[in-house]
Parts: C-alpha cells; structure tokens; sequence
C-alpha cells in the first residue's frame, strides 16, 4: 500500500474520532503509531498550533502535513505519548525524553516533548525493527555508491562521515557499515539511539570525552 493511500486512511479515521470520549487520545495515538510503523515513518510530529492539533509525518526525510486534529476534551493526546514513554504527565513547562517499546513488533519509539505556546510539543522517532535493513544491500542504494562505500569500508584508515537530515537513514546506514566489517569496532555516538549486538556502542559528549 503507498504512502498516499495510507495517509488518506490515517486522516479519515482521525476525522471521524469522537474528541469527547475519554478514550480519544488512546485511540489517537494508536492509530497514528500504527500507521507510522506501516508507511515506514522515520518520525512523526505532534505540534499544537491555536486551532488545535496539526499532525505530521516524515518518510524518506520529506515532513509531510497530515492535518489539525481535535487535541481531547476529557483526554489529551500529548499526556497519552508521556504516559506510553513513562514521562511526568503533569511536568509541562521542561522538555522531557523516554522510549516507547513494542514487544509484538520488536519497534523502537524515542518521545520527545517540548513546552510551547499553545501546549506541548511531542515528536516521536521510529526505530525499524532490528533485523530490518540489516546490510547494505537491502538499504537500496545505487549499485555505484554501494561498492564506493564498501571500498571505503575497506580501509585501514580515515574517517567515514554519514549526513543528513533528520529520518533520513543515518543510524540504518552506519549500523548496515558495521554490520559489513567482520570486526566489532566502538562507535561514539551523540545521542545513542540505538544499541547493536556486533559492535561496542559508547555515547559522546563534551563533558564525557
């Protein structure tokens, strides 16, 4: 099913969610983490704007605007992704971070909230399962690029600098390199966002080293 169809689908269902029920938010929330998962979603985004809540998400580092939706007369749909996340639901004026995890589907979800103008910001980022996108060839890169960076991956030397912004597969693509080299090499990474079975993972920061 295309991205299209499924942002179509997500949207109608949202639309005809009753704002009043107490079971709004719960219902919200797991309809668009659902389909997140299914269109492949690097990241979706809950900003409350004056008119109420405007939803987006972004598949292959392009942010695309699903809609404002209601944020909840008896339920609010932000203090639902604090509660999944184990956040303080009644600590609203500091940024806060926690993770989401999926047992079923083996999917990784990192919440961040933000205080705003109008209410809490939360943004949502969505880890593939961790047999998914295992090795460079099922990253679907072009077949030059591919062999240039496994030529690179070959050195002895030298460092292998992986940009762009964010959702667009950095952490899928290093964790693919490290995957290739038969070695287990420690990686520095600031912020840690996701652990590995073969490679030795350490956060770094200016106050850690």
């Amino acid at each position: 099913m295309s991205d299209t169809i499924l942002a179509d689908e997500l949207r109608g269902h949202l639309t005809v969610l009753d704002a009043s029920r107490a079971e709004y938010a719960s219902e919200f929330v797991e309809s668009v983490l659902q389909a997140a998962q299914g269109a492949s979603t690097s990241d979706v985004h809950f900003q409350p704007v004056e008119t109420g809540l405007e939803l987006s998400w972004r598949i292959d580092g392009v942010l695309q605007t699903l809609g404002v939706f209601p944020l909840g007369e008896s339920s609010d749909v932000v203090s639902r992704l604090k509660v999944l996340a184990e956040l303080l639901t009644y600590q609203r004026d500091t940024p806060q971070e926690g993770r989401i995890r999926q047992e079923r589907t083996q999917v990784e979800m990192r919440v961040s909230t933000f205080p705003t103008l109008h209410g809490e910001r939360a943004v949502v980022r969505v880890f593939a399962a961790n047999q998914r996108f295992s090795y460079l060839d099922e990253l679907g890169l072009d077949s030059a690029v591919e062999g240039d960076l496994r030529r690179l991956l070959g050195e002895t030397s030298g460092a292998l600098l992986i940009t762009g912004p964010a959702g667009s597969g950095k952490t899928t693509t290093a964790y693919a390199c490290l995957r290739e080299l038969t070695r287990t090499e420690p990686v520095a990474k600031h912020p840690l966002t996701r652990g590995s079975d073969r490679g030795r993972c350490v956060r770094s920061g200016s106050g850690a080293g």
